[in-house]
């Protein structure tokens, strides 16, 4: 299973137009691990954000989806400077009781 998601995570990486991934199962999976895992291995840096208990990143995906300031919100999150089209960025979030997490390249 590892191998077949990590090759799924692969596909989408190598696609011409990479939109935001999200990555949903039950919990305790390795959802995270993942991210983490391939975000690792296949860009130069990787930042996660837990969205669990986080009102400021809540708040950021609130009104408009304005990229340089959603860019802004998670650099002043993660402490990171993301940098268009060489970074992954991880977010994981919890709604009503599902567990779903993010994988973005910024482009």
């Amino acid at each position: 299973m590892k191998r077949y998601a990590m090759m799924q995570l692969e596909e989408w990486n190598s696609g011409a137009k990479r939109i935001p991934l999200v990555i949903r199962g039950a919990r305790q999976v390795g959802k995270t691990w993942l991210m983490q895992e391939f975000g690792s291995s296949h860009f130069k840096k990787t930042v996660y954000i837990n969205f669990d208990n986080n009102q400021r990143m809540k708040t950021l995906f609130e009104g408009d989806y304005d990229i340089s300031r959603i860019i802004m919100g998670l650099e002043i999150e993660s402490g990171q400077n993301i940098r268009p089209g060489r970074y992954a960025t991880g977010i994981r979030r919890n709604s009503g009781g599902t567990t779903g997490n993010v994988l973005a390249q910024i482009f």
